[in-house]
């Protein structure tokens, strides 16, 4: 369970100002960036969702879901999300692929790096 003043993660909830949000599938962990909630539904290996990553404000309202990885047909999810050490958000597929995403839209700016 990761819990801060604002917003906690309890068995696969999210709760932000301690309301529970109702969401489409289990949420694995959340972190606070740029005044942004970001969260990452659980990965296993069943639900095929290509935009499993996304941002809430402080409020609990929606503010985007990431952009699609790829076609749903490969199953190429979002499987972890980090802060870089200069501080930005970076996701990456199952391929191996990262990439530096926007906060403001959740668009793909830039890859990062590839790890094998």
């Amino acid at each position: 369970m990761e819990n801060t003043e604002i917003f906690r993660v309890v068995d696969g909830d999210l709760y932000i100002n301690e309301v529970r949000l109702s969401l489409t599938r289990p949420v694995d962990k959340a972190l606070i960036l740029s005044n942004k909630i970001i969260f990452q539904y659980v990965v296993d290996g069943e639900t095929f969702d290509n935009r499993n990553i996304g941002a809430f404000d402080k409020e609990g309202n929606l503010l985007w879901l990431i952009e699609e990885s790829c076609p749903k047909e490969t199953f190429n999810e979002y499987y972890k999300m980090y802060v870089s050490d200069s501080g930005e958000l970076i996701a990456r597929i199952w391929a191996g692929q990262e990439f530096v995403i926007d906060l403001d839209s959740g668009k793909r700016l830039k890859p990062y790096r590839f790890v094998k």
